[in-house]
């Protein structure tokens, strides 16, 4: 089973919400939320992922709407609370999913299940939202899988630096079996 740090350091919740806005700036609307719902998953209690998975999300919305010009209209709205969705779906599913892997089988497990839910809740929601299933094409996925799958690997040599420098805890206590 994952052992979760009771509360993640205030650095670790200051990377994710910098990276947040960071990936949104450059990614827009396919900023890697599922990549960091997988890293949550990995260090985090429920409650201290939900938060942080939450509040990247948000960051991700802020950008959107105050920097990047997204409409302000019901289509953009209801898009922005499925991906907020899909993002705590992808969270659940990496917790569920990895919880009895350890180590690097642990990380990968989670990533896979996070981006898996994260596409198939949007996929979903496309069947209620304007835009319908048609917004989902393979290179579209592909795509998104890129842009996650980079982050995530950015993020593990982060954390790989963070404990090397003092700043987040050991990567081996939260992946641990």
């Amino acid at each position: 089973m994952l052992k979760h740090a009771p509360m993640p350091r205030a650095s670790w919740i200051a990377a994710i919400g910098a990276s947040s806005v960071l990936f949104s700036l450059a990614f827009a609307c396919a900023a890697p939320l599922a990549a960091l719902a997988a890293l949550c998953a990995l260090r985090f209690s429920l409650r201290a992922g939900v938060l942080a998975v939450a509040g990247a999300w948000l960051a991700n919305q802020a950008v959107g709407y105050l920097l990047l010009g997204y409409p302000l209209e019901a289509a953009s709205f209801g898009w922005g609370g499925a991906i907020g969705l899909a993002a705590l779906a992808a969270l659940a599913a990496a917790r569920l999913l990895s919880a009895r892997a350890s180590g690097m089988m642990a990380a990968l497990v989670a990533f896979a299940a996070a981006l898996g839910a994260d596409q198939l809740a949007l996929f979903a929601a496309s069947f209620l939202l304007p835009t319908g299933p048609e917004a989902f094409s393979a290179s579209t996925i592909v795509y998104v899988a890129q842009i996650n799958g980079l982050a995530f690997a950015l993020f593990l040599c982060l954390q790989a630096l963070g404990e090397r420098l003092g700043l987040a805890g050991s990567r081996s206590a939260a992946l641990a079996a």
